[in-house]
C-alpha cells in the first residue's frame, strides 16, 4: 500500500468497454483490500487503504488481465462504467460518488486526467460515432452531460440535459440516496475514496469480510441494509 495505490481483489465490476480492434477490454470496478487489517498483517484499516477505485486491462485474445496496466485511481471512489473513443486510443471511465470522469491514454494507462461529471451517481458513459462528444449519465443527478472531446483526449463540459420530467421519489428519499453515494463533500469522505454505497452498493452488500478489528469489530461480514428501517436494528461501526 503506497500513496497513491494499494492491494485488493477487484470488486462490483462495471460497465465495460471494448476497442474497435475487439482484442481489449477495460472493465472499471473498486478494489477491495482483504489484505489489510490488525488480524490480517498487522495494519490497520484507513481511509485510503480499505477500498479504492481502478480499471482493469484484457486481453481477449490471450483471456487474461494485462496486469501491468491496471491503473488506480487516486483520490476516487469504485468506477462504474468506461467507453473507448472512436479510433480507440482513449478509455474513459466515471466514478459513483466523487463525480469524476477520467481519461485513460489506451496506450500509455499511466497517463490520465480527471474531469468533473457535472452531476451525481455517474452510471454510464458513451461516445458518438465522429469521437467528438461524450455523454455521461448522471442518475442521482436525473441528468446527462454532454462534454466535447478531441482525439488527442481533451475534454471540455458542453451542457447538462435533465432527464425525468416529473421526480417520482420524495425529496427527502432522494436526498438520502445522494448522501448515500456521495465521496465528493469533505464532511462525508476523507478524499473522495468511500462512501456508504463502497461497501453496501444499492443498499445491499459487496459480499467481503472485513478485518475491523482497530475499530473494535473484528473479521466482520458486510450485511444487507435493505428492510433494515435506518438504525433500528442497530448502530453501524
Amino acid at each position: 500500500d503506497g500513496i497513491s495505490n494499494g492491494r485488493g481483489f477487484p470488486n462490483y465490476l462495471g460497465v465495460m468497454a471494448v476497442n474497435p480492434e475487439q482484442d481489449r477490454i477495460w472493465i472499471p470496478a473498486k478494489k477491495d483490500n482483504l489484505f489489510r487489517g490488525l488480524q490480517r498483517d498487522g495494519k490497520p484499516l484507513v481511509f485510503d487503504h480499505t477500498v479504492r477505485s481502478i480499471a482493469l486491462e484484457i486481453d481477449v485474445l490471450g483471456n487474461k488481465e494485462i496486469e501491468a496496466n491496471r491503473v488506480d485511481f487516486d483520490n476516487h471512489d469504485f468506477a462504474t462504467s468506461a467507453a473507448f473513443s472512436s479510433v480507440g486510443n482513449m478509455v474513459y471511465a466515471t466514478t459513483n460518488g466523487s463525480q469524476a470522469l477520467i481519461a485513460i491514454d489506451a496506450y500509455n494507462p499511466n497517463t490520465t486526467a480527471a474531469f468533473n461529471t457535472h452531476g451525481e451517481g455517474a452510471i454510464s458513459i458513451v461516445t458518438n460515432d465522429i469521437g467528438d462528444k461524450l455523454y455521461v449519465h448522471n442518475q442521482l443527478s436525473r441528468s446527462i452531460a454532454v462534454f466535447n472531446t478531441t482525439l488527442e483526449g481533451d475534454v471540455k463540459f458542453e451542457t447538462k440535459w435533465s432527464v425525468v420530467g416529473k421526480e417520482i421519489l420524495p425529496e427527502n428519499v432522494l436526498a438520502g440516496k445522494r448522501t448515500f453515494n456521495n465521496t465528493f463533500k469533505s464532511n462525508l469522505s476523507r478524499e473522495g475514496y468511500m462512501s456508504c454505497a463502497s461497501c453496501h452498493i444499492d443498499g445491499s452488500h459487496d459480499g467481503r469480510i472485513w478485518d475491523l478489528s482497530n475499530l473494535g469489530e473484528g473479521l466482520r461480514n458486510t450485511i444487507d441494509l435493505r428492510g433494515k428501517e435506518g438504525m433500528k436494528h442497530g448502530t453501524l461501526h
